[in-house]
């Protein structure tokens, strides 16, 4: 388990139910690579403040880093083909 703050930095407030089929799936792989899910450990609480994230979820975050780092490479790639195009 993570700490309560670090869960809220990932995933917000959202309290999502999770459909029973899938949470049995994840129990499955789980088991089939040795993790006792019903077994819970106590973790040391780890206290670190994460940046804000970009977007209303952690892919969202990702998708916009990823996105505004390619800006650059997009848009040379671009320039090259127009370039090449109307010489």
């Amino acid at each position: 388990m993570i700490s309560e703050s670090l869960q809220k930095s990932i995933f917000g407030n959202e309290n999502d139910v999770v459909d029973p089929n899938i949470l049995k799936k994840a129990q499955q792989q789980l088991s089939s690579l040795g993790f006792d899910y019903q077994k819970e450990e106590k973790l040391d609480q780890i206290q670190f403040k994460l940046p804000p994230l970009l977007g209303n979820n952690v892919a969202e975050h990702f998708h916009k880093i990823g996105s505004e780092l390619s800006k650059p490479y997009l848009t040379q790639g671009i320039v090259s083909f127009l370039l090449l195009k109307f010489q």
